[in-house]
């Protein structure tokens, strides 16, 4: 019988609006998330199970904790990320292990119950995605980049590439927005009037011109993307 950890879990942390979706939308073995009797949410996973050690299983919960954080922001506008509050592991014998990840934040939010059962069941799209990006780089760093609600300019533009290289094409000749949003995009996105995570410092030619487009509104713009890359990829797999 060895020490060494033989079992991994995830402990979660986050908003409890935001925590109980989850079951519903991970209930499978290949990537559950479960919610104990003492009312801790934990998240188990195959991918959890082959850790190494401690170092692993932590680097491997928070990137799938991750793409989770992803995927339920694409599929659910009110949807706040959790995270990986600290990774337990347990040895042959049962004893547990424990190593701490993040610190703790705390936010205030209000929710109106309409009482209209959405939690009855999950949207399936959410646990597709998740498996479909362990195989595909582009939409697990879509996933991943999208789960960070600050995302700033360079990597808003790395995932709006990304977006249109896994969707074929412009995004604007695939009709998924007007050419003059994308142009505005881009603009906004290297314009070093933008700030500091400008993809630029200088541009060359006549004195730039103001950037159309916010930092809140070119998030919210290539979130709009991503949600149409949602649906063409999920379409592809899912029965009509």
């Amino acid at each position: 019988m060895t020490d060494r950890p033989q079992k991994w879990e995830a402990k979660l942390a986050g908003h409890e609006w935001d925590l109980e979706k989850l079951p519903v939308h991970f209930p499978d073995p290949e990537c559950r998330v479960t919610k104990r009797d003492d009312g801790e949410y934990v998240l188990t996973s195959h991918e959890l199970e082959s850790s190494r050690n401690h170092e692993e299983a932590n680097s491997r919960a928070e990137q799938l904790v991750s793409r989770i954080n992803g995927a339920m922001r694409l599929c659910d506008g009110e949807y706040r990320p959790v995270r990986c509050a600290h990774v337990v592991g347990y040895t042959e014998s049962g004893r547990p292990v424990l190593t701490i990840s993040v610190s703790d934040t705390v936010g205030l939010r209000v929710r109106l119950d309409l009482g209209d059962g959405s939690q009855a069941g999950g949207d399936p799209r959410v646990a597709l995605l998740v498996r479909l990006a362990e195989k595909d780089h582009d939409l697990r760093k879509i996933l991943g980049d999208l789960s960070d609600e600050s995302i700033g300019w360079s990597r808003l533009y790395k995932v709006f590439e990304r977006i249109e290289k896994c969707a074929g094409g412009d995004v604007a000749g695939l009709r998924w927005c007007a050419r003059q949003k994308r142009r505005d995009f881009k603009y906004s996105a290297n314009s070093p009037l933008t700030g500091d995570d400008a993809r630029h410092a200088v541009l060359k030619g006549p004195k730039p011109k103001p950037p159309p487009m916010s930092l809140e509104q070119a998030r919210s713009f290539v979130l709009g993307l991503a949600r149409k890359l949602v649906d063409q990829v999920t379409c592809r797999v899912m029965p009509v």
